[in-house]
């Protein structure tokens, strides 16, 4: 029986018209390749190359065989690549908002990390963040505010806290009842919102949204005031601190949370690494 080996041996050097070529490609000696299309040779009672002043070609029974080692070698080809489609490994998906990205997620993607671990980055606000948890898209979770309590995911914990506060548009004024932008159903929950505005009256519910970014530039064109993120409006100077139905320095949490049936040997590893580089920071 021939080994896969000698095919490939055979192939190649009839491929390239070297001996040296072929055990170049499958990381040999020459020796080692010589002596394996000797055997075959023997083998088969035939002359499959014709030797002569350091070069080899195909004989005719050389050319033949040849047509069969091309369909062979392509076989198992085909067959590494089923393999490998069936056994690769599979990405530890990330999940964030965008703004969270570059100080929570990116600072920790190392080279040796990266090099080390398939990772698949998503973004998106509040309302992606809890499909995807819904439908565990996602191992690792790192989003602005407190979900309720997954079957599927751990609460591992706030990671950070933002301040936020009520802004409006410079020198803008509203008439009351002040028009007013609440966030999607998490970040009401999160600032108990809804309550804050039935208590309240001079304040009325404007829209709701989804993102603190969408919220900046509605506010900036004087749509109402809405709860914004310290550094946001510190940053902008077409906005202002104003009074809003709830008190100015929100303490917003930054959690993260992860796949309790994870596959991923190295999940836990990440876990705690976000978690002692965040508290480290």
């Amino acid at each position: 029986m021939i080994s896969s080996s000698t095919v490939h041996a055979f192939y190649f050097s009839a491929k390239y018209s070297s001996f040296s070529r072929a055990a170049e490609i499958l990381e040999t000696t020459q020796p080692n390749i010589s002596g394996q299309i000797i055997k075959l040779e023997k083998d088969l009672d035939t002359i499959l190359f014709i030797r002569k002043q350091g070069r080899v070609s195909l004989s005719k029974e050389g050319e033949k065989l040849y047509l069969v080692a091309e369909k062979i070698v392509n076989s198992y080809k085909e067959f590494d690549s089923v393999v490998e489609y069936f056994f690769e490994e599979e990405p530890i998906v990330i999940v964030t908002q965008p703004r969270l990205y570059t100080k929570y997620v990116a600072p920790y993607l190392t080279d040796d990390l990266i090099n080390n671990n398939l990772f698949h980055i998503k973004t998106g606000e509040l309302t992606a963040i809890k499909s995807w948890l819904d439908k565990e898209d996602a191992d690792i979770v790192i989003t602005e505010g407190l979900f309720d309590s997954h079957s599927r995911y751990i609460n591992e914990g706030v990671i950070d806290v933002l301040k936020f506060s009520w802004a409006k548009k410079v020198n803008e004024q509203f008439d009351s009842p002040c028009p007013t932008l609440v966030h999607s159903k998490v970040w009401d929950h999160w600032h108990d919102l809804s309550s804050a505005l039935n208590r309240n009256k001079e304040f009325k519910r404007k829209l709701i949204i989804d993102t603190p970014d969408f919220a900046e530039r509605l506010i900036e064109s004087g749509v109402g005031i809405g709860l914004l993120p310290n550094v946001m409006i510190s940053n902008n100077a077409n906005l202002e601190v104003c009074h809003g139905p709830t008190r100015n320095n929100v303490l917003g949490p930054i959690c993260l949370y992860s796949k309790k049936y994870s596959q991923h040997k190295n999940l836990r590893s990440l876990v705690n690494m976000f978690k002692k580089e965040s508290s480290d920071s």
